[in-house]
């Protein structure tokens, strides 16, 4: 049986995608479609990572998939990818600089959880990597198919819409996008994966990624509308993420043993929020 930090974390997920599941119905199918298509997608892709890289394993969660993912856990992929999406497209900014800020969206979260859940027990990585005991091709592996997987999905909806068919759309984000993202992302990333564990070169690229995509997200938050009404369903996700780990570094005393993760993960939680709210400062200002 897993622990009660495993259960409450495994719960609070389910409930999150009921919750993002009405979200999605009531903004239509291609919602719906899209937040399921996330959800196999981030199964799949934690299934096809574990067999091909074999550098990670999971600890013990009430549902596993194939014994070695928990549902859990690609359903949380599922939530961040669609919400991160949900938020951007709140943005007046061309469609194919959306999948930067999802990506950007989904690193925040990352950025803390990893390093927290791998002191809670969730998942262990076979050799421990100069994050905080998490390799750094983790942050390109996450920055890569959140991004690829949301211009997949964008680039078809464009091309079914186009031509005026939304029942295309359905079909094509599940016959198409989805196998590409999955069978297609894994091995992108086996080379990638083994130039950036070269100590300087790793930083460097994830100073840069990371640098290049913050100041292009808030720049966007910035400079474009501001109008848009408040969706608290949006926020809830990175919410209940950030909120949960960052209550960890108390409750659990990570904090104590490391104290900089308080304030990365103030900083990440920071930034998440105010791309998050972006669309919405005029109306929290009146």
């Amino acid at each position: 049986m897993p622990n009660l930090t495993f259960l409450v974390f495994e719960i609070g997920v389910y409930i999150l995608a009921i919750i993002c599941l009405r979200h999605a119905w009531m903004s239509g199918w291609s919602h719906v479609i899209g937040l399921l298509v996330g959800m196999i997608y981030g199964v799949l892709l934690e299934y096809a990572a574990i067999e091909t890289f074999n550098a990670y394993r999971y600890g013990h969660f009430l549902l596993m998939v194939g014994g070695t993912v928990p549902l859990c856990i690609g359903l949380s992929w599922g939530l961040i990818i669609y919400t991160a999406m949900e938020t951007s497209d709140r943005f007046a900014i061309p469609w194919y600089l959306r999948p930067i800020i999802d990506a950007t969206l989904a690193l925040t979260i990352d950025l803390s959880m990893d390093a927290i859940a791998i002191r809670l027990g969730f998942w262990t990585w076979d050799v421990a990597g100069a994050w905080f005991g998490v390799p750094l091709a983790n942050f390109y592996a996450w920055f890569i198919v959140v991004a690829g997987f949301s211009l997949l999905l964008r680039i078809g909806k464009r091309c079914a819409l186009a031509g005026g068919r939304a029942l295309f759309v359905d079909i094509l984000v599940i016959s198409v996008a989805l196998p590409l993202s999955v069978l297609g992302f894994i091995p992108i990333l086996q080379p990638y994966v083994a130039l950036v564990s070269q100590g300087g070169i790793a930083w460097l690229s994830l100073g840069l990624l990371l640098g290049i995509s913050a100041i292009l997200s808030l720049g966007i938050t910035l400079y474009t509308r501001h109008n848009q009404p408040l969706d608290l369903i949006l926020l809830s996700v990175p919410i209940c993420f950030h909120s949960f780990f960052f209550g960890a570094l108390f409750w659990a005393g990570i904090g104590r043993q490391i104290p900089a993760l308080i304030a990365v993960t103030g900083l990440v939680l920071i930034v998440s929020l105010v791309i998050h709210l972006g669309p919405s400062w005029a109306r929290l200002a009146a």
